[in-house]
């Protein structure tokens, strides 16, 4: 016991006044510290903190690489060189004491490091609070501590390496190669799911189809056709209907704007003003934003131009002719908004296009229904600062926490409390249950697809096509119109034009009264109502060999405790897989079937799944190949036993080294 003791004490001594120890710890936290910083800082969106949980564990299994070859390994080839191991030995001292305390004192060391390196990125996400910093918190930096197993793996392959030569040429080159190789593992990890991954492994697609088939099935619960889900889905086909119409009524579109030659938009994107023209017609009802969006990304949506048809003619070119004189070169007298009174070009029957619209939308449910638990707001400062707070405009915990924002309208407004609701339900006789797993559903759909998902920019110059329209001749009744194209000079200046979606929102925020949580949680909800594609064979092929890889190749072992060591579920798994900065396979794709007919006759251009379709739908959520435990535990217990191997040539060298 005294050996034992004197031993584990000169050798933790030693070890801890090594430079490898006293300087190459703290310059190796302060530069991952920095490095994960910056990376929050400069890079956008979820990027920022993808990039810095990946440094942080590369340059952490770099450094454990570097003190197992250097400091460890090589420190038995120096004691045999120098004669203090042949002291040891000549001393009494048992051979195990003589390798396993400097071992031991070895660990003290890199798990002292590990506990380092995960210690600053729990202060790093608490102080920077990086887009996503909740969801590690919640689970997935626990990933970090892969480096444990890791490390108690690769310092029992040193250790064996070196005891069966003791020359540092076999210790040096084959510990660095291993050591390499295992530092990029977020890059050689993933190339082996080139073979296996499937076509679409966005974490974004399927948050979406999880969310989407979780919404059937509670559905299905439902006995009666007057639920709560089946009549909003239903009212929701109709609206979309009618919202689609908007894209419709010929080449000028229901809104168009009529620029004059003289101009000053004219003049700047350097349109051709031949003699005789009245105006040119510049189509603009894109700029209410794309209905099939994968996210709401535009503030300006089609839901405020529903309000304001169903309000009138005047209030739609209000809408529109106040938003359109906020752009640069829009705002003089020579561009007028136009709402376009010719006759609907599909339909014969001599109605206009928002007259059908109009008709369409009068008693539409869904519209009802987002009305009922949205916020609205007739105070100038109000809007301008809950635009200011919102997802469009600043990723922070505001846009699901402040006041009128996401998760308000969940809490206040989708509740059995709100009696404007409850009135639009009367015959749903289990609508607080199907109320609670809408909320809970859209408060997933936030918390593992918005909040990581920055809006992207976008505007309502999307045509690069005008019409023009010249004076008629005498004998002429009608204005002759003729398509053109912009000069490439007239595109770059529209280029230019383009405000990113920052400055829509905060130009809208005057003067629409629908705030950003109502077309959020309107656009959430028509995401999740959207039909889930089935999976195609192809996809069910890549699902089963992404499955297959996780469970028999050792590769991706390592790289699969980084991304999965936090909660297991549906979301933690498929946001943890999503996550890795390569794409990988995702086996948490779920599988989508179809049974009772043919999977063609789903309309999914349509938005929603037909309510004849959608008791012939199922899921099916593949749990975890291999558990995470046991890869830890496979980890540990390999590195453990290699140590203990060790023992066996360390016992027939060591006479040898001790009596040279």
């Amino acid at each position: 016991m005294k050996d034992l003791l004197t031993i584990s004490s000169f050798n933790l001594l030693r070890t801890l006044k090594t430079k490898a120890v006293f300087i190459g710890i703290p310059f190796m936290i302060i530069l991952i510290f920095a490095l994960n910083v910056v990376f929050a800082t400069f890079i956008s969106g979820i990027w920022g903190i993808k990039l810095a949980y990946t440094m942080t564990i590369m340059l952490s299994v770099i450094y454990l690489v570097f003190y197992n070859v250097f400091a460890t390994g090589t420190s038995y080839v120096v004691d045999s060189n120098t004669g203090i191991q042949g002291l040891m030995v000549r001393r009494g001292a048992y051979k195990w004491i003589i390798l396993y305390t400097r071992f031991f004192a070895a660990k003290v060391i890199t798990f002292s490091f590990i506990a380092l390196s995960f210690s600053q990125f729990i202060i790093f996400l608490h102080v920077i609070k990086p887009l996503g910093y909740d969801l590690y918190l919640d689970g997935y930096v626990y990933g970090i501590l892969a480096l444990i197993p890791f490390d108690i793996l690769f310092s029992g392959f040193v250790i064996l390496v070196t005891t069966m030569s003791f020359r540092l040429k076999a210790i040096l080159p084959l510990g660095w190669i291993v050591g390499i190789f295992s530092s990029l593992y977020w890059v050689l990890s993933p190339i082996f799911y080139l073979f296996s991954t499937l076509s679409s492994f966005s974490q974004g697609d399927n948050l979406v189809t999880y969310n989407a088939m979780k919404l059937i099935e509670q559905e299905k619960t439902n006995k009666t056709n007057n639920n709560f889900y089946t009549l909003l889905r239903k009212s929701n086909i109709e609206y979309l209907d009618a919202i689609r119409g908007l894209a419709s009524g010929g080449e000028r579109g229901l809104l168009y704007l009529e620029i004059k030659p003289d101009s000053n938009l004219a003049r700047a994107l350097d349109l051709e003003a031949e003699p005789g023209l009245k105006y040119f017609i510049y189509p603009i009802t894109d700029f209410f934003g794309s209905i099939h969006s994968n996210y709401p990304v535009r503030y300006n949506s089609f839901l405020e131009l529903a309000t304001r048809i169903l309000e009138g003619d005047d209030s739609v070119v209000k809408l529109a002719a106040d938003y359109v004189k906020t752009f640069p070169l829009f705002d003089d007298s020579g561009v007028t908004v136009r709402l376009n009174d010719q006759p609907d070009s599909f339909d014969d029957d001599g109605r206009t296009l928002v007259q059908k619209i109009r008709e369409k939308l009068e008693n539409n449910l869904y519209l009802k229904f987002i009305n009922a638990i949205g916020f609205t707001s007739t105070d100038q400062n109000e809007k301008a600062t809950l635009a200011k707070q919102s997802w469009y405009m600043n990723k922070t915990t505001s846009n699901y926490n402040g006041e009128k924002q996401f998760g308000a309208v969940l809490n206040e407004k989708i509740n059995m409390n709100n009696t404007e609701l409850v009135k639009l339900f009367p015959t749903d006789t289990n609508l607080e249950e199907n109320l609670n797993s809408l909320k809970e559903i859209l408060q997933k759909q936030f918390k593992f697809g918005l909040n990581i998902i920055s809006p992207r920019s976008d505007s309502f110059l999307s045509y690069k096509q005008l019409i023009k329209v010249s004076s008629r001749d005498d004998d002429d009744e009608q204005d002759r119109e003729q398509n053109f194209s912009l000069s490439d000079a007239g595109r770059e200046k529209i280029e230019e034009i383009e405000p990113e979606v920052s400055k829509n929102i905060e130009a809208i925020s005057r003067f629409s009264n629908t705030l950003p949580s109502t077309v959020l949680i309107n656009g959430t909800i028509g995401m999740v109502m959207k039909a889930p594609g089935v999976t195609s064979k192809n996809d069910l092929e890549g699902l089963e060999k992404t499955i297959f890889m996780m469970t028999f190749n050792p590769f991706t072992y390592f790289f699969t405790m980084t991304l999965l060591s936090g909660k297991e579920d549906f979301y933690y798994d498929d946001f943890g897989i999503s996550n890795s900065i390569l794409p990988a396979g995702n086996f948490a794709t779920p599988n989508i079937k179809y049974k009772g007919g043919n999977p063609d006759s789903i309309d999914h251009s349509s938005g929603p799944v037909k309510e004849t379709n959608i008791k012939d739908l199922s899921m099916e959520v593949r749990s975890r190949p291999v558990k995470v435990q046991l890869i830890y535990f496979g980890f540990i217990a390999v590195g453990i036993l290699l140590t203990l191997l060790a023992y066996l040539p360390y016992s027939r060298n060591i006479y040898k080294k001790g009596a040279e």
